[in-house]
């Protein structure tokens, strides 16, 4: 199920694409993606609580991890990982995540404004992550922690033309070395869990992130 998640189109998406490749000039990009995307961020934890709240005890543990990184605790061998990658431990220990993004969104001075159709997506996500167990993990699991190390990797070049200093940009290379590890907790768990319904919910979470990234693009061009 993760292969199929990394080979849906909204892991390529226009947008991506164009953001790495220099085709969208850096600097209007990330701010119109800050703006859209900072109530996503924020809202975050609310998904990993309710996911935590559908799942059996034993589940429940395998992603507690997921959680303590949100709100800015890391293991050794994390931040060994992240300082491999440039990140240091201080920009991001203690930290939680809705800040380390409001830090790269104040960067490229993007506006603090409702976004209704974001607010759509986050409704419609933690829905399903209500939904039941199958269907959290298939949410959030595959449908989005799976995709988010690649997702990711297509900000990397832009925010060093967009000039974003690495301390203000450390949400997009912490996400990109520390995901994966989240992704391998979620598919333990989905091995319990009823197929069908993760991924019908999988398939759900990928169509909001493209509608969310065709809206973005749109009032790009």
């Amino acid at each position: 199920m993760r292969e199929e998640a990394l080979a849906h189109p909204v892991v390529g998406h226009l947008f991506l694409a164009r953001l790495a490749s220099g085709e969208l000039p850096a600097r209007p990009a990330l701010r119109g993606f800050a703006r859209r995307y900072r109530t996503y961020s924020r809202r975050f934890p609310e998904f990993l609580r309710a996911t935590l709240g559908v799942l059996r005890p034993g589940h429940r543990r395998l992603l507690q991890d997921n959680l303590d990184e949100e709100s800015g605790r890391y293991g050794d061998a994390e931040l060994a990982a992240l300082a491999s990658a440039g990140v240091e431990a201080e920009w991001v220990v203690g930290v939680p995540h809705p800040e380390l993004f409001e830090r790269f969104a104040a960067a490229v001075e993007a506006p603090s404004q409702p976004c209704p159709s974001t607010d759509r997506w986050c409704d419609a996500l933690l829905a399903l992550c209500w939904e039941g167990p199958a269907q959290a993990v298939g949410a959030l699991g595959f449908g989005t922690e799976a995709i988010v190390s690649s997702m990711y990797a297509s900000f990397l070049p832009a925010l060093e033309r967009g000039a974003v200093s690495p301390r203000d940009g450390v949400f997009f290379p912490l996400h990109v070395v520390v995901d994966d590890d989240h992704t391998a907790s979620l598919e333990a768990i989905g091995r319990d869990l009823d197929p069908h319904r993760m991924r019908g919910a999988m398939l759900r979470a990928l169509e909001l992130r493209g509608q969310f990234f065709d809206e973005l693009l749109a009032e790009l061009d």
